[in-house]
């Protein structure tokens, strides 16, 4: 089978879940026998012509086939200038030829970002099927995380959408894409270690993780006509997907709530970095906490923050370890330290008591659950991390909670108090009847790619 997987880029520029994993299934299927191609929103040009063209092996860090799509569609957090760009269609006969060329057999879709509808209409044209993995909201949501004014979006007739979706356009939007790009790279890393650079560029990321009220812009008639047709676009490529890969109960139920979709399957996510390394865990006298997200708001970390501040106020033999792009000065509880990579993982979690996934948007799934349950470590997750479907599945190996400081810190102290519990969390997780290998998640993704082909 010829298989062509859509993302949104490779390393060391695009990193995090969604290109990890579609990496590692295209690289696990090509161990499989299967001829693997990858397609990425490649460079820009001055004419705006579309075409897909070969980047060199020289400039790739993947072994696949690698391909870009000249001039894709903007995306937000990439730099969206006119709103309406997001409404071009591409050429079908351009795409038709390229899929033509390569005798594609089957497309896997993990994003809709930078991608035109009529990618997906040649591909329909042709017959070819088209997989597409729920890593992201996008299409469904346009800001991608269901947030509107830091609340979970309740609204799914889409009439709050043009007011939310109006700092799409804001002007920090690719100063914001751009930082966070060059901040990922190695040898920027190690310049941030000089401390009074590191304060200022964490003033500067904590400016851009702050969203801004939806009820701060005014909303044109005209803008609102557009984003609806934005909404009924991504409507029409969804119709064009041949079966959805939901990679939790929860991103099943949003999608279906918002789509009319008859064909999917629900299977869990991972990753070719995740393998068995469970042990029985010693806990000691300091409780050693680990937060491995970004200090987005949206990922729970000031959150997190407010309820480790009221913690210690009364409990204060704890510590909280934080892995942010930009190092500062230790505080009362809090070590920072630079990001880490999945060779870190090991020495993290063995170092670690418990892991807190304080979410307040809603994850599709998060590896991180799935990462320290791996080493035996118990986890603190709040409902709207989609990997928490995944965690019911087995007895008490994590605490379930609702994204609210209460909640999370009634959690936190209840472990505090008693470390029986984490030792009884590592023990179910020592019983659990669970197959971590890459190699059984790649085998069932493409038996679910064979059904399609029947």
């Amino acid at each position: 089978m010829k298989i062509l997987h859509y993302l949104l880029g490779i390393p060391p520029v695009y990193n995090g879940g969604l290109v990890k994993y579609a990496l590692d299934l295209a690289e696990g299927e090509k161990e499989k026998g299967e001829e693997v191609l990858l397609l990425i929103p490649g460079r820009k040009s001055i004419d705006k012509k579309i075409r897909i063209y070969k980047i060199e092996k020289n400039v790739s860090s993947v072994s696949c086939e690698l391909y870009g799509l000249q001039n894709a569609l903007p995306w937000p957090g990439n730099g969206i200038k006119e709103i309406g760009d997001l409404l071009k269609e591409g050429n079908a006969e351009i795409f038709s030829a390229f899929l033509k060329w390569k005798h594609i057999d089957l497309i896997h879709v993990h994003s809709l970002m930078g991608l035109y509808k009529n990618f997906l209409v040649a591909a329909n044209r042709l017959r070819i099927p088209v997989v597409y993995t729920t890593h992201d909201y996008y299409g469904i949501c346009l800001k991608t995380n269901l947030l509107s004014d830091r609340k979970l979006c309740t609204d799914q007739s889409g009439i709050n959408c043009p007011t939310c979706c109006k700092d799409m356009l804001d002007g920090n939007t690719l100063t914001d894409i751009l930082y966070k790009k060059v901040i990922k790279i190695n040898c920027v890393k190690n310049i941030l270690n000089n401390n009074t650079l590191a304060r200022f560029l964490t003033k500067v990321e904590e400016s851009f993780n702050k969203e801004k009220e939806a009820s701060d812009y005014n909303v044109s008639d005209t803008y609102k006509k557009k984003i609806n047709e934005i909404k009924a676009y991504y409507n029409e490529m969804f119709q064009l997907v041949d079966m959805f890969h939901f990679n939790s109960l929860q991103t099943e139920e949003i999608f279906k709530n918002n789509l009319n979709i008859k064909n999917y399957k629900v299977i869990d996510i991972t990753h070719n970095s995740i393998e068995d390394h469970r042990c029985k865990k010693i806990f000691g006298e300091k409780l050693r906490i680990t937060y491995l997200g970004t200090l987005q708001q949206i990922k729970g970390f000031y959150l997190l923050k407010n309820v480790l501040d009221n913690l210690y106020k009364t409990r204060k033999n704890f510590e909280l370890n934080v892995f942010f792009a930009t190092r500062q000065k230790n505080d009362e509880y809090i070590r920072y330290n630079l990001p880490y990579s999945y060779h870190d993982l090991g020495k993290i979690m063995n170092e670690t008591d418990i892991v807190v996934v304080p979410s307040i948007c809603k994850e599709t799934f998060g590896f991180v659950v799935k990462e320290a349950i791996s080493y035996g470590v118990p986890c603190i997750i709040t409902k709207n991390v989609g990997a928490k479907d995944w965690v019911k599945q087995f007895e008490d190996i994590a605490f379930i909670t609702d994204a609210t400081e209460d909640a999370l810190l009634q959690a936190i102290i209840a472990v505090y108090d008693n470390r029986k519990l984490l030792y009884e969390m590592n023990e179910n997780i020592l019983k659990m009847n669970y197959d971590f290998s890459f190699c059984r998640h790649v085998k069932e993704i493409l038996e679910s790619y064979k059904e399609l082909n029947e």
